[in-house]
């Protein structure tokens, strides 16, 4: 038989040949790979190591050339054959609990998806509803996968409602400039009517004027941030 170099890393050399390799050394090397936590990132390990085995199970048979009297059960054909259903074992448990998981995590994103809608058509302020969406899309980060048959039309809404969430604080930050305007117009005729009261003979009359002047400042929203010290002043 030709020699070849196998694949098979960690503690079987790569430049050992394939008659070089035991039988033990490949349960050995199934055994280690069995205590990984998750069986699907080691599988194609499994299955080289697998394919080797047998291989190496029916070379050593064909050498023997004995008449079949009898099938006998070859103890170490029966230890890997163990193994590799303990293999499968392990493999069909994670893959339910992944499943599991991947269901809980796409209700999880639907709930986001549906407070993201909530707060786009809730009342709240710009600010605390901004604070409010970046917990949610921080939710969303943090959630594991979601069934593969679902991941398109779940990315598909988030992204939706995330633009229709951005088209809402940009409405809403041209509303609120608008209302700066408005109030600092207020303001400054509030201003103006001030200052007329100097003329005022009464300071009686004067001083129910102003008052009333700053009542009517109180009731005002307010103005952009950069200009709330000079229009007070």
């Amino acid at each position: 038989m030709k020699e070849k170099d196998v694949e098979i890393n960690d503690s079987i050399d790569l430049n050992i040949s394939l008659e070089k390799i035991t039988l033990e050394d490949l349960i050995k090397r199934a055994e280690e790979l069995l205590d990984n936590t998750n069986p699907y990132s080691v599988s194609k390990k499994m299955e080289q190591i697998k394919s080797l085995f047998y291989k190496k199970i029916h070379d050593k048979e064909k050498k023997l050339e004995e008449p079949k009297k009898e099938e006998k059960k070859d103890p170490i054909k029966e230890d890997f054959n163990n193994l590799w259903n303990k293999y499968r074992e392990k493999k069909n448990v994670f893959r339910k609990k992944r499943e599991k998981e991947e269901k809980q995590n796409l209700n999880i994103k639907k709930d986001i998806i549906k407070e993201i809608q909530e707060i786009t058509e809730g009342t709240e302020s710009v600010s605390r509803t901004f604070k409010q969406f970046r917990k949610l899309q921080q939710k969303w980060k943090e959630t594991g996968n979601v069934p593969i048959i679902s991941n398109r039309d779940i990315w598909n809404s988030y992204h939706h409602n995330i633009e229709r969430f951005y088209d809402f604080i940009k409405l809403n930050n041209e509303l609120r400039d608008l209302d700066f305007k408005r109030n600092l117009e207020e303001k400054t005729e509030i201003c103006k009517k001030a200052e007329s009261l100097l003329d005022e003979k009464s300071l009686n009359n004067m001083h129910n004027k102003l008052q009333e002047l700053h009542e009517h400042w109180r009731d005002i929203g307010p103005v952009k941030k950069e200009i709330r010290q000079e229009i007070w002043e």
